[in-house]
């Protein structure tokens, strides 16, 4: 737990590990944190949180120690504070120690605004200088020339006037070391640069985007169209795979072409998926078990269900579920109903009958009753019944331990209806074809195959696995379809 104290001339924050020393303004309003513990040694602090509004009136979540203390200080001082997002306590900090800082930061506000100040302060970690140190910095601000200073301050010659104008370009929440960084490397590449000079607006979110795209891709229709769409990283790393960073020089420039006439994200994940399929083209994926309506479209290869995932805003495109597409372990299929949904399904074990898995909508949403019944509708008109998996009762107690041993899945069964144990009802046995009884069909289930069964419904069923583990065993019952008719001759 925090706790404030108003002294004086200072206030004290009380930490569990530590203590912060604020001083006033008057007595040159410096900040210091001492550690808990014997021969602990106190050191220069910077506090993260920010103090006034935007029209520079102190936060109303302040502490009221805190609040006694910066009411002290000038209203012209704290209106120019307010332009600096997370940095408020440095700015107050240069204008109190650095003579003319109120005047350079005021001056920056009107012009291009206060972006390379905020910079600076990142770059040159600001917050873990000595009170001199950073004074010192304030005053290179003011003084030096600006790219001289952030080579400085980087250790880099990347920094050139694209640097500058990009800067300016950001957030004020934006500028951070992580972020002023990238902006680095990107003005540090001709097209990349071309590229983002050309936007009104610099961001982190586009900036992780334009970071993931290789050097040659990075073009001024890309980039706007990145910006209009809010475009970030993670998009990006889906649709530019390895095949299309890694191409030869001559194809990187039909994809440029291929790419110079775009106007929307949705144009530019068209055409890389093509070139996607083109570079790899085994990535299709086998035969569709149903050929599909036009409500229901197969997806027919990786670049169709990338799209899916990236459309639907769910995880249908990652790896997991390509590799069961290519491996014929699932298939999936968009419904383009008045609800958009994308349907899985998948071959059951151990008949290989196609059935229905799953059905779900945008970000995974269960869908409407109404969108289900339609999809389940269409499905039966070109899938046979499902098979129902339930389970043999007694199987411990009716076969030998050579019998269970000998077990295999995907094993037909006879069944015949008998006398329940009990010898109240009907159910149905089950036998090895040996003729070795394993046990009885669950109630629900035997009195659904009696009834079918009286209504001239063929059924078969099978082991579904070789599981021998306890007294239950798996199986399968499976509608068998109807035979036609002997036609005379």
């Amino acid at each position: 737990m925090v706790r404030y104290e108003r002294l004086d001339l200072e206030v004290v924050v009380y930490h569990e590990t530590h203590t912060v020393h604020q001083y006033d303004w008057e007595v040159g309003f410096h900040c210091w944190m001492l550690p808990k513990g014997d021969y602990a040694i106190a050191r220069c602090h910077v506090p993260d949180e920010d103090i006034v509004d935007e029209h520079g009136q102190l936060l109303a979540e302040l502490d009221w120690a805190l609040q006694d203390l910066y009411i002290r200080i000038p209203d012209k001082v704290l209106r120019l504070t307010s332009h600096c997002t997370a940095h408020q306590w440095l700015a107050l900090d240069a204008m109190r120690h650095v003579q003319g800082f109120d005047s350079f930061l005021a001056q920056e506000i009107k012009g291009a605004g206060v972006n390379f100040i905020l910079a600076a302060w990142e770059l040159g970690e600001a917050k873990r200088l000595s009170d001199r140190a950073r004074a010192t910095l304030s005053r290179r601000m003011m003084s030096e020339d600006r790219i001289s200073l952030l080579r400085d301050l980087t250790g880099s010659e990347d920094v050139n006037r694209a640097t500058l104008k990009l800067i300016t370009k950001a957030d004020d929440v934006d500028i951070k070391a992580e972020f002023l960084h990238g902006i680095i490397g990107l003005s540090a590449n001709s097209s990349a640069r071309k590229a983002t000079l050309a936007l009104p607006r610099m961001s982190s979110w586009l900036l992780d985007g334009l970071v993931d795209v290789p050097p040659w891709l990075q073009l001024p229709v890309l980039a706007r169209i990145m910006a209009a769409d809010q475009i970030g990283g993670y998009k990006i790393e889906e649709i530019i795979t390895p095949e299309i960073r890694n191409c030869d020089k001559a194809t990187q420039d039909r994809i440029v072409r291929s790419l110079s006439t775009a106007k929307t994200w949705d144009e530019v994940e068209e055409r890389l998926l093509r070139w996607q399929e083109k570079l790899k083209p085994d990535n299709r994926f086998p035969k569709p078990p149903i050929p599909g309506t036009n409500l229901l479209r197969p997806i027919r290869s990786i670049h169709e269900l990338q799209k899916e995932g990236w459309q639907m805003c769910h995880c249908v495109g990652n790896d997991t579920y390509v590799s069961q597409a290519m491996d014929g372990r699932s298939y999936f299929y968009r419904w383009l109903g008045e609800e958009r949904a994308t349907v899985e399904l998948y071959p059951h074990f151990p008949t290989r009958c196609w059935k229905l898995c799953n059905a779900l909508g945008h970000r995974n949403q269960t869908l409407k009753h109404e969108t289900m019944a339609a999809i389940m509708s269409v499905l039966a008109e070109h899938l046979p019944p499902p098979p129902i998996d339930t389970y043999v009762a007694g199987a411990g107690f009716w076969l030998t331990l050579e019998e269970r041993s000998n077990l295999r899945w995907n094993t037909q069964l006879d069944f015949r209806r008998e006398p329940s144990p009990q010898g109240k009802e009907e159910t149905i046995a089950l036998y090895l074809p040996a003729g070795a009884k394993i046990g009885y069909l669950p109630k629900v289930e035997a009195a659904m195959l009696i009834q079918q069964s009286d209504q001239g419904k063929r059924f078969s069923i099978v082991i579904k696995n070789d599981e021998r583990n306890g007294d239950t065993l798996s199986v399968s019952i499976m509608e068998e379809e109807a035979q036609a008719p002997d036609m005379a001759t």
